[in-house]
């Protein structure tokens, strides 16, 4: 109900099939002729479920270590991972994997955004990339319809269970068209702006959507990174969010920030210095999207 693939679907509705995937062979054949112009240290599957099409990828990862045996990084989801997989992946040289817990409640996960993966499915998926020594980053929001504090806390607290080396929060934005912003819209939460109207410039900064707590989720989306990879901080930053958003929590969020895009996309300084002045230069006024 938050992702903008539902409409895709309508928008693509009788045009053939709406997943179109290449062959191994063709991928094969773009990865070298990159490595072969380029100096490549890490492939990056940005494919929404790079593990969702089993025989292809059995397939594909055999080629791969033969034909490329780089580190590679790729988006997986809780319902489509298993023990053995995450062991295929490993040996075929993936060192980081990404997947969406969105929230720690349930009952949010299955009726908000009807997305049907269980806490469980998610614990699981923890587990074996931790056994598989695959690095990983886990999506999350705060800031969803008729979120409490309490759904909130239990979005960190999944979090601490699973171990995410590098646990990603934003705060939930409501895009028109989807499911969700046309409910948020109804029960007069959230009103498109008009021409004119400012509106966040990054989903990690302010969220549109009314709520009475909106400011202790603000805060928490700040702090997530190190409530989920400090524990002990948790009861403390319990009490923080209590106070009014400020430049010392945007500034924690930028570091951890930093710190989880630099590691999780195996990146070299200068990379991530150059991808940080792009993403500054909307702050000076200038009209370019972040990252």
């Amino acid at each position: 109900t938050y992702c903008f693939n539902a409409s895709l679907r309508k928008l693509y509705k009788d045009k053939g099939p709406y997943v179109r995937r290449r062959s191994a062979e063709n991928v094969m054949k773009e990865i070298l002729a990159v490595k072969a112009a380029e100096s490549m240290r890490t492939v990056y599957f940005q494919d929404d479920t790079f593990t969702l099409n089993k025989p292809w990828l059995g397939h594909f990862l055999k080629e791969y270590q033969d034909r490329i045996n780089l580190p590679f990084l790729c988006l997986i989801t809780a319902d489509s991972i298993t023990r053995e997989l995450t062991g295929l992946l490993k040996r075929a040289g993936c060192i980081r994997a990404f997947f969406g817990i969105e929230t720690g409640s349930e009952t949010m996960r299955f009726q908000v955004l009807k997305k049907r993966i269980s806490n469980e499915m998610i614990r699981n998926t923890g587990k074996w990339l931790k056994q598989a020594r695959i690095r990983f980053r886990t999506y999350n929001m705060l800031g969803l319809p008729h979120e409490t504090l309490e759904q909130a806390f239990s979005t960190v607290e999944i979090n601490q269970q699973v171990q995410p080396d590098y646990p990603w929060c934003s705060l939930y934005f409501p895009f028109p068209g989807t499911e969700l912003a046309e409910t948020s819209q109804r029960e007069n939460l959230w009103a498109p702006k008009s021409s004119g109207q400012s509106t966040p410039r990054s989903f990690f900064e302010t969220s549109d959507l009314q709520n009475p707590i909106g400011d202790q989720l603000q805060n928490l989306q700040k702090l997530f990174f190190f409530a989920v990879r400090f524990p002990s901080l948790w009861p403390m930053i319990k009490r923080a969010i209590r106070i009014p958003p400020n430049p010392l929590f945007q500034t924690l969020f930028l570091i951890s920030y930093a710190f989880c895009y630099w590691k999780s996309e195996n990146l070299s300084c200068m990379e991530l210095l150059k991808t940080a002045a792009h993403n500054m230069k909307p702050m000076f006024g200038k009209n370019v999207p972040r990252k």
